[in-house]
């Protein structure tokens, strides 16, 4: 009966109305208010310098001419046509844990994963929108296992977010990015730029849970030495990749600011861009599925970066606990001879 009576006499707040309210004085850093919405521990924080928004999904027959170049001389042209499909940006896995707590993402819209597609200039690109935005939440490992994805009624402490914390969500330069942070960091206000609330007690406030959206799993690695000419990297990708098409001489389309993506016949997206080369997947929600399709989609990967034999990091990954999986790869800060 005490825990009831507390959530009738705590405030409410809106999640999208909080940093207006902490502005007015209306509530105050380190007080405990109610607020509702949805649990998740996957959110949109940054994307990979290689992702864009569409990809290669599949191709037609590929066909030569004989053509004259600039100079008189005879040269092959290969024609072929393809379609292309929209490329979601991958979600981004809370790896923060603190003790027996983690870093969540509360939102006030069960579409929240969803990101819209417009095509715009020439050009399609990505479009966040209110449903998009949160609020971290400091949440008890057992109460997320409890309440992932669902709606929940839940009494916060506001915190101030650190320097050092806040720095990754203000790094990104991207504007439809930088819409998503608005609930929680406004470095125009004084006294403080971001806050993140830490949950003090919750329940679950309906049935209703986050829609289950198509989604990507990004995985992104950077060549490192310098001393290489990017022609030379180009050329190895696509002496390596040629392994995975689903036609004998690779095909592959460029968008763009020295951007290339390639024809898969795996499940998945290769992109290229400023010596970068990143792999994206979208992984079934059954379980069991998602774990072959997990191992398959590694195994692949580790290869692929094995086999092209340059030193090189991984610049972003979906999930950083999966930074394991490449811990044997010789490839990952190998030193050419």
């Amino acid at each position: 009966m005490e825990r009831v009576k507390e959530f009738i006499s705590v405030r409410s707040a809106e999640l999208s109305d909080i940093l207006m309210k902490l502005n007015k004085n209306e509530i105050l850093i380190n007080q405990e208010i109610e607020v509702k919405g949805y649990l998740s521990n996957m959110g949109y924080i940054d994307f990979p310098a290689t992702y864009r928004a569409t990809t290669i999904n599949e191709a037609g027959n590929v066909e030569y001419d004989l053509t004259k170049d600039e100079n008189g001389d005879l040269k092959k042209l290969r024609k072929f046509q393809f379609q292309i499909k929209e490329l979601y940006p991958p979600v981004f896995y809370s790896p923060y844990t603190e003790e027996s707590r983690m870093f969540c993402f509360l939102y006030q819209d069960q579409n929240c994963m969803k990101i819209d597609i417009e095509y715009k200039n020439d050009r399609y690109r990505i479009k966040m929108n209110d449903r998009n935005k949160y609020i971290p939440i400091l949440v008890d490992l057992a109460n997320f296992q409890r309440f992932k994805n669902k709606r929940i009624r839940v009494i916060v402490r506001i915190n101030m977010l650190t320097k050092e914390t806040m720095s990754l969500f203000l790094e990104n330069s991207d504007s439809e990015y930088r819409k998503l942070i608005e609930y929680f960091c406004n470095p125009y206000l004084s006294g403080f730029t971001g806050i993140f609330l830490t949950m003090q007690d919750v329940k679950e406030d309906s049935n209703a849970c986050i829609d289950q959206i198509y989604h990507n799993y990004g995985l992104e690695f950077a060549f490192t030495n310098t001393e290489i000419q990017e022609s030379v990297i180009k050329d190895k990708i696509l002496q390596v990749i040629n392994e995975y098409t689903p036609v004998k001489d690779l095909i592959n389309c460029s968008p763009g600011e020295n951007c290339i993506v390639y024809y898969m016949k795996e499940k998945f997206s290769v992109h290229y861009c400023d010596c970068k080369i990143g792999f994206y997947r979208q992984f079934s929600d059954d379980v069991m599925i998602r774990r072959e399709e997990r191992k398959d989609f590694f195994h692949k990967v580790n290869k692929i970066m094995n086999d092209i034999r340059l030193k090189c990091e991984v610049s972003f990954i979906s999930d950083e606990k999966d930074l394991i999986l490449f811990d044997q790869n010789e490839s990952i800060d190998y030193d050419d001879d």
